[in-house]
């Protein structure tokens, strides 16, 4: 029976025609997704940077967005298209009164953009290199804090954070004393804070605490001056 399926070319062609289909479809739904907000810098002749937003929506092959100039004014882009993972678009911006378009083409790989860049109708090319924004964890709530001591000592309290954009705002609560941070970040996936703590003869000590953000966890360094002036680095880290 197998046989005679294989031998009648009408069941055959239908048996290719849809395989060719789902293969199609499998690229599909694996091809590059470009959306999300760009950034990039472009150093012009006489030394000047520009920075660069843009902020991408992608639907199929078809981009669509909006890109803002680090001297003011935002413009749609036109003619927005990704093929496999190959980006193009347009840009119309004037200068002085004059209109001009800037094309856009680059290869897009993981969470950046490499190309170049152009002015429609004339021959000079820039390089393009743009890198996606990351989304900044969501880092409010309670959080199981330690520090390991140089002496080997584990030293745990309460790490109560508030996330407002890239604004971390909280405290360390111990066994009776209570610390709040200061100069709270958060960029990507990276954390900082400082707090400060109150010696017994009147001195401040200032810790200065960084770390990366995994997941329900956090691990880092917390960096200040010892009783003798010298730099001192622990090892901290946090989970929910």
């Amino acid at each position: 029976m197998m046989k005679n399926w294989l031998l009648n070319p009408n069941k055959l062609g239908l048996a290719l025609t849809g395989s060719l289909f789902l293969l199609s479809s499998a690229v599909s739904s694996y091809a590059a997704d470009a959306s999300g907000i760009w950034k990039w810098t472009i150093t012009t002749q006489n030394g000047d940077t520009i920075d660069s937003t843009l902020e991408l929506k992608q639907t199929g092959e078809t981009l669509t967005g909006m890109y803002k100039g680090s001297r003011g004014g935002e413009s749609k882009i036109e003619n927005g298209k990704i093929s496999s993972n190959e980006v193009s678009f347009k840009v119309k911006r004037e200068f002085q009164e004059n209109s001009f378009t800037i094309v856009y083409k680059g290869k897009l790989e993981g969470d950046r953009i490499d190309g170049s860049i152009s002015v429609e109708d004339r021959d000079r090319t820039f390089e393009w290199h743009a890198k996606r924004e990351t989304a900044a964890p969501n880092l409010t709530g309670e959080w199981n804090w330690s520090v390991e001591t140089q002496n080997g000592e584990t030293f745990e309290a309460k790490l109560t954070l508030k996330s407002q954009g890239a604004t971390l705002t909280g405290k360390l609560v111990g066994d009776g004393w209570e610390i709040e941070i200061q100069d709270g970040q958060t960029k990507g996936n990276s954390v900082s804070f400082t707090t400060k703590r109150e010696t017994d003869d009147g001195r401040t000590i200032t810790y200065k605490s960084e770390g990366t953000v995994n997941g329900g966890a956090i691990a880092g360094t917390v960096k200040f001056k010892g009783d003798d002036g010298e730099d001192r680095s622990l090892k901290w880290k946090a989970r929910r």
